[in-house]
């Protein structure tokens, strides 16, 4: 499935230069045309990071990198060499993990970006690090499986080995006639004499070297930034609360408060997967929940702006795409109004849940799912626990979900008989769950009876996704050991006493702190 604001993948492509067919060259312009097609070769040879000889001034970085992947799967990457934020040299690593190139002196951020080759795996490595090369000098880097750097430094062998012999020139005529390989002597023009008020050349910096046994020495610190995004919502109206400040909030990670760096109101675009059950006619209903679904949608659709990017997904027994993200309304409405007869009576809300999040996760930013369903669940693979804690350690992803089928469970409900009591206690379990679904991400759940219920419940999700507060931190626990951390968030007043609000007529208003239950802390390597 598609998305918006795509990020390509770049794959490295070789560039080649075949050698011109000998010719002969005469006088001064053959020696011309010579020189440049030596300049780009050269050119050529420093944009793709090839081991080019060492020249005066630069040194040379190469070695290896230990397969990371499990089996020793084969596998391919490349190496980034970037300087002031500038991509300086991008080094290919061949399937041997080995890698060589010619950098000129300086400190480099190095980034190392490797694949699984494998037959139907598809999974990545991520290493960065940093290095600093001196002019002539050898740097042997090797990384281990787990990713970290090691560093060996000499002297390069190219650097301070004498230049070879030129190549003796064939001064023989060819047979065709013409001049031989040697142009003659080449008449070079007298350099003008300095003028006395010049002033001289600042001399060269020595070079410094290390005492014997000690290396260089590079430091590198990651800081780690967590963005919480909160929403405070009044109880009654479940409108927006504008106007808090900074210091109306107090973020707690694992029970111990953070400071608070960060501070801002947002109202955005959304990016959201509108995620709609589909299924055929059942005991349950299926009419009247495919005519919710409808409903639901379409009210949803007339609250977009023009700069949303929606995608339309539905499920039964097996998941679908209908339409990829899009900001045109009328292709959606389309889309919408094809879902007419359902196919198989099953609804594998489950797996859909899994495999929205698993689209939604590779792309950047803040996501939004819209769920609409009965909230049952028939065959699913996955089982209740592993998708709640599927949907826990879901990334910059906010559930909301739109219960169906409400007027009808309001007609037969309380109805005597086993079936009836069993079919109540389905739709009561899957209350819980879409109310489970949204709580976790920070999201809300809606069950509504009537029709006219679904415009109202869209015009507050669509106020509580645009209006947010941003909450930013460095967390206390630095370390990257992929755990889970909890979240929670309260509302002060400047004497840092819990906050109380009030309406006009001084009547206290209850509300709620809507955030994600937490967030998985980064892993040693990604």
């Amino acid at each position: 499935m598609g998305r918006p604001r795509r990020a390509c993948m770049l794959r490295d492509t070789e560039v080649t230069m075949k050698k011109a067919h000998p010719v002969v060259l005469a006088g001064f312009r053959g020696f011309c045309v010579v020189v440049l097609m030596m300049v780009g070769l050269t050119a050529v040879e420093k944009a793709q990071g090839q081991a080019a000889p060492a020249s005066e001034g630069s040194g040379r970085v190469h070695g290896t990198i230990a397969n990371p992947f499990p089996a020793g799967h084969p596998f391919a990457g490349k190496m980034s060499l970037t300087a002031d934020g500038k991509q300086e040299y991008i080094i290919p690593i061949d399937a041997s993990g080995n890698f060589a190139a010619e950098v000129s002196p300086g400190r480099y951020d190095l980034s190392v970006h490797l694949m699984d080759n494998a037959p139907g795996v598809m999974e990545f490595k991520n290493v960065k690090g940093s290095l600093v090369i001196h002019a002539g000098e050898d740097l042997q880097l090797d990384f281990d499986a787990s990713g970290k750097q090691h560093e060996q430094r000499a002297e390069s062998s190219a650097a301070t080995a004498p230049p070879p012999p030129p190549p003796a020139q064939d001064q023989t005529a060819p047979d065709a006639g013409g001049p031989g390989g040697d142009t003659g002597v080449i008449a070079l023009p007298k350099k003008k004499e300095a003028p006395a008020d010049t002033l001289p050349t600042a001399p060269a910096q020595p070079k410094v070297k290390n005492p014997e046994g000690l290396s260089n020495f590079s430091l590198h610190v990651d800081v780690t930034e967590v963005t919480l995004p909160v929403g405070v919502l009044l109880e009654k109206t479940h409108t927006f609360v504008p106007g808090l400040k900074p210091n109306n909030f107090k973020v707690y990670e694992d029970g111990i408060e953070q400071k608070v760096t960060g501070f801002r109101r947002t109202e955005a675009p959304i990016t959201a997967l509108m995620i709609c059950e589909f299924a055929g006619s059942n005991s349950y209903g299926g009419y009247e929940l495919i005519r919710d679904m409808r409903n639901a949608a379409f009210a949803f659709t007339q609250q977009l702006r023009p700069q949303d990017y929606v995608a339309l997904m539905t499920y039964d027994m097996r998941t679908e795409i209908r339409l990829d993200f899009t900001q045109d309304k009328k292709e959606l409405m389309e889309a919408i109004n094809s879902l007419r007869i359902g196919g198989f009576s099953e609804t594998n809300l489950f797996d859909a849940l899994h495999e929205g999040i698993d689209r939604l996760e590779r792309i950047e930013g803040r996501k939004y799912i819209i769920l609409v369903g009965s909230g049952r669940d028939s065959m699913s693979k996955l089982t209740l626990d592993k998708i709640l804690k599927n949907v826990k350690e879901s990334r910059d992803i906010t559930i909301y979900t739109i219960s169906t089928g409400g007027f009808m469970r309001a007609m037969t409900e309380g109805g005597m008989g086993m079936r009836r009591q069993m079919q109540d206690i389905d739709f009561l379990q899957a209350d819980n769950e879409m109310r489970t679904f949204a709580n976790l991400t920070g999201g809300a759940a809606y069950f509504p009876r009537f029709q006219a219920e679904y415009g109202e419940d869209f015009a507050q999700i669509n106020q509580n996704i645009r209006a947010k507060y941003e909450l930013v931190y460095h967390p206390t626990n630095t370390k990257l050991d992929g755990t889970f951390r909890k979240w929670r968030v309260e509302l002060v007043d400047d004497e840092g006493q819990p906050l109380r609000m009030e309406d006009e007529k001084h009547k206290p208003l209850k509300y709620d702190v809507v955030a994600r239950d937490g967030y998985r802390a980064q892993p040693p390597v990604e």
